[in-house]
């Protein structure tokens, strides 16, 4: 079973937040691939350019806080089998990939 990470940001703080977030989850053995950035307050939606192997990026036109990653999930059909919502301004350490997939998996089988 797989579990992707996605992380709900802001334009205005994303250049930031989202780089220290995103460099420990790939630290914690966390792949690129299994990572979705969405970052609200822009304008119109835009889904960034992603290559195989790379992390996948959505811009969109609201900003719901801490939920703008799971409402552009749902609104889009973006599949995992399951989803891990974090903050921007969270940062995980070296065993968070570890703990997540023996802590959190197990529940949700």
């Amino acid at each position: 079973m797989r579990i992707c990470i996605c992380i709900s940001t802001v334009k205005g703080y994303s250049p930031k937040t989202v780089p220290t977030l995103y460099t420990s989850l790939l630290r914690s053995g966390i792949e690129p691939a299994d990572i979705l950035v969405v970052e609200g307050g822009h304008k119109h939606k835009k889904l960034l350019p992603w290559q195989p192997g790379h992390s996948l990026g959505i811009e969109t036109n609201h900003n719901s806080f801490d939920l703008t990653a799971l409402i552009e999930i749902a609104e889009n059909y973006i599949e995992s089998d399951a989803w891990f919502l974090m903050h921007d301004t969270c940062r995980v350490g070296s065993d968070f990939k570890k703990l997540l997939y023996s802590k959190i998996l197990p529940k949700i089988k």
